[in-house]
């Protein structure tokens, strides 16, 4: 079984996660669940899923999606020097631009809920930067 939600979209970069399926078939199955119902019904704040489907020649199951920047992790504990000016600023200047990130997270957790979903990984390595617009 393979699925592309829109084929023109996965010719640009995406990111790859992958799945062993010796060890973890009932989560395969409910992520492609919960994909399917994403897909039909997008929010800004959710990466999107544009493939998925078991890799050839191998126990292991794929999902390419929307490729991100950075994380919020790597936003935040960023050692690179670059993005470090930017998060001493964001502590001390702009607060409020913390909160706006968290009603952006929280904004995409909520979509989900209201789908009967639950994420069951919720950590800044998984919050990505893809829709957070820099003031």
């Amino acid at each position: 079984m393979r699925h592309v939600i829109n084929e023109s979209q996965v010719a640009q970069p995406f990111a790859r996660k992958i799945i062993h399926l010796l060890l973890k078939e009932n989560d395969i199955r409910r992520e492609i669940e919960a994909i399917k119902t994403l897909s039909s019904t997008p929010h800004p704040n959710i990466v999107k899923v544009w493939n998925w489907g078991p890799l050839p020649n191998t126990a292991q199951f794929h999902f390419d999606m929307e490729l991100c920047a950075f994380s919020l992790r790597e936003f935040i504990y960023s050692g690179d020097g670059v993005r470090q000016p930017l998060l001493q600023w964001l502590r001390v200047e702009r607060v409020d631009y913390a909160w706006k990130i968290m009603e952006k997270v929280a904004a995409g957790l909520h979509h989900i809920h209201c789908l009967g979903l639950v994420h069951r990984d919720i950590k800044p390595e998984n919050s990505t930067t893809v829709c957070f617009t820099l003031i």
